[in-house]
């Protein structure tokens, strides 16, 4: 069996597919995106720290980075920026349970 990523493994998965797009995280937006991760693997319950999520993430990054652009050509130009990965902000679900 693998081992899980560990969160600084999944931020460096997220800056590669992003690198692969010619794009680089900036220092504030890179730190806020390793707290998101860092609460979503400590609340990894249900298995939503994983690659396959941080490519998704990355997607919902380019997305977010190519509107910004269309709406502000002169912003910082192949970067990501705080902007771009403030929606991602870990919310806590309570538990529900069956009641037994």
């Amino acid at each position: 069996m693998f081992d899980d990523y560990d969160a600084d493994q999944l931020l460096k998965i997220v800056a590669q597919i992003l690198q692969k797009k010619s794009l680089v995280l900036d220092l504030p937006a890179s730190d806020h995106l390793s707290v998101y991760i860092q609460a979503m693997k400590k609340a990894n319950t249900y298995g939503l720290a994983s690659a396959r999520t941080m490519k998704y993430i990355s997607n919902m990054i380019y997305d977010k980075y190519l509107f910004r652009m269309s709406q502000s050509p002169d912003s910082p130009v192949n970067q990501i920026i705080l902007d771009d990965v403030d929606e991602f902000v870990w919310k806590e679900a309570p538990r529900k349970t069956i009641g037994f």
